[in-house]
């Protein structure tokens, strides 16, 4: 369904009457407002794509990016993988003929928010949701699951160790997973980014969720930590019966770089207004000019564009990121391992079906085959099978 776009002062009157909510109703996400000028860009929210990395609509060429973790030392881009949550920082954004956006990465930082062991799961099959290192995690028809878990959430067990790459909110302090892996053993440490509550500075100690977490043996902890504090801390993963010794804790907050053209996807953590709001931990404010697509509210899923002044992010637009499975992925590159009679083929090491209807730009089916070079446009079906639904021939 094509974007309906408001600017502000008519949502204002719209949500005071409650017209606003049935009109957007509909309404699908996906904003554009233009070019970036010569600004650097900065961009954080889940790789979409591949054939460099896709963030927030915008291709990445990670040729030369420096990419890194929390570990703090340089990892491999062949690490990137669908689902990740990312920051980015790279040139001004470019946007060719076809309204294809793309920059070339300076740096790549990628940090998943559990690595712990699964405490439960729903009863549902395939489980919506399921409990890690005592954090509620929500899985949706977007989660992607790693090539190794087949079904998707189906191949997870109770005992399980899962890496899991989500967008947190700190409001309900909940985790809606953007990408699972299961571990093949036991790590040392388990690692946690979460909101801290019960804080006690004499016994440095803080609660996360449920999990108890004692500090007292950390040499870098963040200065200023209270009730409030967005924390990363890895634990001794030998503890349990939600009490653990940490043996590292950083801020687990992040922003865009002052002056940057910045695209942030997340959930609405604080929301004072519809001109003042946070996402994650990046402050947010819209005005007259804001272009503002769907009802943002606390807890929701935006994707916000804009430019970083000081400590907030003015936004040129607001868009309501609907995660309902039609989250659209893509992948650009050669096909590999064609395969006419199961009708799939590969790209950047991603299979893709291309059974049913598709839509064809520059060639059709017939010009499918090992070495073509595509742009393919597919959604996710079952946490790793993705079906095509647009193919262009470059």
């Amino acid at each position: 369904m094509n974007s309906t776009h408001f600017t502000l002062p008519r949502v204002q009157a719209w949500l005071s009457t409650g017209l606003f909510a049935f009109i957007v109703a509909g309404c699908g996400g996906g904003v554009d407002s233009g070019g970036t000028g010569g600004s650097p860009t900065y961009a954080s929210g889940p790789i979409t794509g591949s054939g460099s990395i896709i963030v927030n609509g915008v291709r990445f060429d990670d040729t030369s990016a420096a990419v890194s973790n929390d570990d703090g030392g340089g990892r491999s881009k062949d690490e990137l993988k669908l689902g990740m949550i990312v920051e980015v920082r790279g040139s001004a954004i470019s946007t060719d003929s076809a309204g294809d956006k793309s920059s070339t990465a300076s740096s790549i930082a990628f940090n998943s928010e559990l690595v712990g062991k699964i405490d439960s799961l729903d009863s549902v099959t395939p489980h919506a949701s399921m409990v890690v290192f005592g954090q509620t995690v929500a899985i949706t028809s977007t989660t992607v699951f790693d090539d190794s878990l087949m079904g998707g959430s189906s191949a997870l067990a109770p005992g399980n160790v899962v890496e899991v790459y989500a967008l947190f909110d700190a409001t309900s302090g909940t985790y809606t997973a953007t990408r699972v892996e299961r571990k093949s053993s036991i790590p040392s440490e388990f690692r946690l980014r979460g909101k801290v509550s019960a804080f006690d500075a004499g016994a440095k100690a803080f609660n996360i969720g449920t999990e108890r977490i004692s500090y007292a043996s950390v040499t870098d902890a963040p200065a200023g930590l209270a009730d409030g504090s967005i924390v990363r801390v890895r634990v001794n993963s030998a503890g349990g019966n939600h009490a653990w010794t940490a043996t590292r804790a950083r801020d687990g907050s992040s922003r865009p770089d002052d002056g940057s053209h910045a695209r942030v996807e997340g959930l609405i953590s604080q929301f004072t207004s519809a001109s003042q709001f946070t996402v994650g931990t990046v402050q947010v404010t819209t005005s007259g000019s804001t272009v503002v697509t769907g009802a943002p509210a606390l807890g929701v899923r935006v994707e916000v564009e804009g430019t970083m002044g000081g400590t907030a992010l003015a936004a040129s637009s607001v868009s309501v990121e609907a995660d309902s499975g039609q989250t659209e992925n893509r992948f650009v590159g050669t096909i590999s391992l064609f395969n006419s009679g199961a009708k799939t083929f590969v790209v950047k090491g991603q299979t893709i079906s291309y059974a049913g209807s598709i839509e064809y730009q520059g060639g059709n089916e017939s010009n499918l085959r090992d070495g073509a070079n595509v742009d393919v446009r597919a959604t996710l079906v079952n946490g790793n099978t993705f079906q095509a639904t647009r193919i262009s021939f470059k």
